[in-house]
């Protein structure tokens, strides 16, 4: 049975493993929908699970006559959920003696407030561990650690074990969606950290990392939007400076890229802004043989210019001006260009990037094609049109179409295919055309060429060409279960089989799996994949 007793002593009614416990979770802010109706106090605790901990007070909401909760917990009257909202209850009915104590406290020196917090930590030793060790941060690592710590001692963590290991990522996002700005931020710093640590080092093919990754940075950008002082954030954001100094140039440079995106709205801070600005120099001057850099290097050119931009927009656009020749300030000039509406301007731009073979050529065509309309030199946007239909890009496709009349736009389109159908071009278009337009001939001796491609396109011809078509698919099916030796390979190839049925139906599929077991009989592990797939049928 509960005993009554005041709220400001009941840590004199619990025991101190549970209290300490507690107040882990009170100060982690998993303590939610906290509130009062009547004398009864009601909150959930966020944990590995949900709890419901009721509280009932006497009139006068000083003392506590009885407590529960939803938890398991059955060693004791008072379980560490009850002890966490007895905390925060703490802060949310006034202390009479409140006001009392702020001048009392003001009036002493440093050295007295010393005393007084050592007295009161000698008096609750649980205390003096929160003051020595409190630390968020090492409280989330400790948290993932307790689960990754169990699969990742041979050094790698497989895809079956990945969802076990990252448990405690999941509890740490937990934790983030209900902290407060600061601890949501190095929350998801801390998360972000370990990430680092263990992403070469794991089989992420389901994408779970991944996906914590991105719930993280989510997290570091809300907490970034509401920050008003850097001062408690600025050793974390030195920390992960420093790390990508230390590690730019390798195979995950992208998590910096993007740890430094959702920080940007910080930059709004003198102290940030100078850190970031710093780092992106130094970045921007980094050599490395690491060959994808180079693309890196216009990202962190477009962040620069963002953080700049929060500040002073005259800063950013000086700039852009000065870095011209990098890809990302080139687009910022080509934008800033049609907003004044300076079309020879971008056209001046991008035929020259074009002649120079710097890359990205489809996007200069694209704002060729922008500008030349703009400028009403129609004739030369249709060129750039052209130019993106033979690379694949087909974004401009009807507007070119819209341009010839029927008899030319045919003619067109046999050119288009005769350039295409050099094997430099890339098929997708080449494919699209031909079924845009219904060049079904074209389609077919396309296919002959090609015969895997018939599973794909065999309706388009299956009409006019169905015994063609159908042989052509029985010819490939045979030929793929020829390539094959393995049970894992048949399973596989099956697929083609469900498309014959779709195509011919049940019985011409049981007539084709019959020659092949009469065709591959010596082939055991075929001929048991062919039955499994007759029965299946």
């Amino acid at each position: 049975m509960n005993k009554k007793f005041m709220i400001k002593d009941f840590e004199d009614y619990i025991p101190e493993h549970i209290l300490s416990r507690a107040y882990d979770y009170y100060m982690s802010e998993t303590i939610d929908n906290l509130h009062i109706e009547g004398d009864v106090v009601y909150a959930t605790v966020l944990g590995n699970h949900t709890y419901d901990v009721n509280i009932q007070l006497d009139k006068t909401h000083r003392y506590v006559l009885s407590t529960s909760c939803t938890c398991p917990y059955d060693k004791g009257l008072y379980c560490k959920h009850i002890a966490a909202v007895l905390y925060q209850l703490l802060e949310e009915i006034p202390n009479e003696n409140i006001e009392d104590l702020k001048p009392f406290l003001e009036g002493k020196s440093k050295e007295e407030l010393i005393d007084i917090l050592l007295s009161i930590s000698h008096e609750y030793p649980m205390i003096a561990s929160r003051f020595q060790h409190f630390d968020i941060e090492d409280e989330v690592e400790q948290m993932i650690d307790e689960y990754l710590c169990d699969y990742i001692e041979d050094g790698f963590i497989g895809y079956k074990d990945l969802p076990k290991a990252i448990k405690g990522f999941d509890a740490a996002l937990r934790k983030a969606e209900l902290a407060s700005p600061i601890a949501q931020f190095q929350i998801s710093f801390t998360i972000i950290k370990k990430w680092i640590d263990i992403y070469m080092e794991t089989d992420d093919s389901s994408g779970y990392l991944s996906s914590i990754k991105n719930q993280a940075l989510f997290y570091l950008n809300e907490a970034s939007r509401q920050i008003e002082d850097p001062l408690l954030i600025l050793e974390n954001v030195r920390d992960m400076t420093k790390i990508m100094l230390e590690n730019m140039g390798t195979d995950i440079d992208d998590i910096y890229i993007e740890w430094m995106n959702a920080i940007i709205p910080l930059s709004k801070h003198n102290e940030i802004k100078t850190i970031l600005t710093d780092v992106i120099k130094v970045l921007l001057n980094h050599e490395t043989d690491y060959q994808y850099f180079k693309y890196y290097k216009d990202d962190l050119m477009e962040i620069y210019y963002q953080i700049l931009y929060l500040s002073s927009k005259e800063e950013a656009d000086a700039l852009m001006c000065e870095n011209l020749d990098n890809r990302a300030m080139k687009l910022k000039y080509i934008e800033k260009a049609l907003d004044e509406k300076k079309y020879d301007v971008i056209i001046k731009m991008c035929e020259e990037n074009l002649i120079k073979s710097l890359g990205y050529e489809e996007e200069w065509h694209h704002w060729l094609v922008i500008a030349y309309q703009l400028n009403q030199q129609t004739d030369l946007a249709l060129k750039h049109m052209r130019s993106l239909i033979l690379k694949g890009d087909t974004t401009y496709y009807q507007a070119y179409k819209t341009s010839y009349d029927d008899e030319s736009w045919r003619n067109e389109t046999l050119n288009l295919l005769e350039i295409l159908g050099r094997e430099k071009y890339p098929r997708s278009i080449y494919e699209k055309i031909m079924i845009e337009e219904k060049m079904y001939h074209q389609l077919f001796v396309y296919i002959k060429k090609y015969s895997h491609k018939v599973f794909e396109f065999y309706r388009y011809l299956d009409n006019e060409y169905q015994k063609e078509i159908k042989s052509l698919m029985e010819q490939e099916i045979y030929e793929q279960f020829l390539k094959g030796s393995s049970k894992k390979h048949y399973l596989y190839r099956v697929s083609y089989l469900d498309t014959y049925k779709n195509a011919y139906g049940k019985e011409e599929t049981q007539i084709l799996v019959s020659n092949l077991k009469a065709h591959f009989k010596n082939r055991k592990a075929l001929n048991e994949v062919l039955d499994l797939y007759v029965k299946k049928i």
